[in-house]
């Protein structure tokens, strides 16, 4: 984060917009996980103001897809939603699955469980076509669905099966702490 911070300092004074928008844009989500919520959405404010979205859609979009908890659900989903499409219009899959990913937790929260689980679904397949990227993350979040949803012995074999992708160790932390 002081990193991040320090290269923010150091081009502010320089016409490196797009830079400037990505490591701020890379703030929020450092700066949310340590609950510092007006700091990231400060960060969130600064990189809004650097990316252009007309010279600049992915990085808009991206920054789209990191800042949606500080929307409210239906406007996170309306973002998240476009995001996606941007991502899926210049192939860039990781994003995508990302994005779909957050969408399913949107989902979750609201209580629209078959809605997270139609997203998820979408995020899996794709995801099994990279080589299974963040299938942890989308089958820890499916498995919060079949819990939520009473399918309790699902939902564990679903967290075990979790585990089995996770390759860093706070993805595993997370699934097991949710067995």
């Amino acid at each position: 984060l002081l990193l991040l911070q320090g290269l923010a300092n150091k081009f502010e004074n320089r016409s490196e917009d797009i830079l400037l928008g990505r490591i701020n844009a890379e703030m929020v989500v450092s700066l949310a996980h340590l609950n510092r919520f007006a700091d990231a959405q400060a960060a969130f404010s600064r990189a809004e103001r650097f990316l252009n979205p007309y010279e600049a859609p992915i990085e808009t979009a991206q920054l789209m897809r990191r800042s949606c908890m500080f929307y409210e659900p239906e406007l996170a989903e309306h973002v998240l939603l476009h995001a996606a499409k941007i991502f899926e219009r210049h192939r860039i899959d990781h994003e995508v699955v990302m994005s779909l990913n957050n969408l399913a937790a949107i989902c979750i929260n609201q209580g629209e469980l078959q809605k997270a689980a139609n997203f998820l679904a979408r995020a899996m397949k794709k995801s099994a076509h990279m080589g299974n990227f963040g299938m942890d993350y989308l089958l820890n979040n499916l498995a919060l669905v079949r819990l939520l949803d009473g399918e309790r012995e699902r939902s564990i074999a679903g967290l075990r099966e979790a585990l089995g992708f996770a390759k860093r160790q706070v993805c595993r932390i997370i699934i097991l702490n949710n067995q």
